[in-house]
């Protein structure tokens, strides 16, 4: 799963083989231009998809469509786009979701 997310911080949406998982990651272990960059993003969506479920936290993850595998893929994916395009899009769009989550 995290092999799928890097790859798509750096390459776009795409279907991965188990293959080309092999022979991308083989090749970044011997030189990997953009490493640092990508895991940095990485860390940054994953700091702001744990600050969306702090803020949420009485709904939890096991009762949320994020538990189904694309379902998380596509909101991560959400995240990283509106983080490159616009900081003030993304903070809006985190609490518009709070919103959503928690309303009954």
């Amino acid at each position: 799963m995290v092999a799928q997310l890097l790859l798509f911080l750096e390459d776009g949406v795409r279907a991965y083989s188990q293959d080309y998982l092999d022979k991308a990651f083989s090749e970044r272990d011997i030189n990997w231009e953009m490493k640092e960059e990508i895991e940095n993003e990485f860390r940054n969506t994953v700091k702001y998809i744990k600050e969306i479920l702090d803020l949420a936290q009485d709904i939890g993850l096991s009762k949320t469509r994020l538990k189904n595998q694309a379902d998380f893929y596509s909101f991560f994916g959400a995240i990283v786009e509106l983080d490159r395009e616009n900081a003030n899009k993304l903070v809006f769009f985190c609490i518009s979701l709070i919103i959503f989550i928690n309303r009954d």
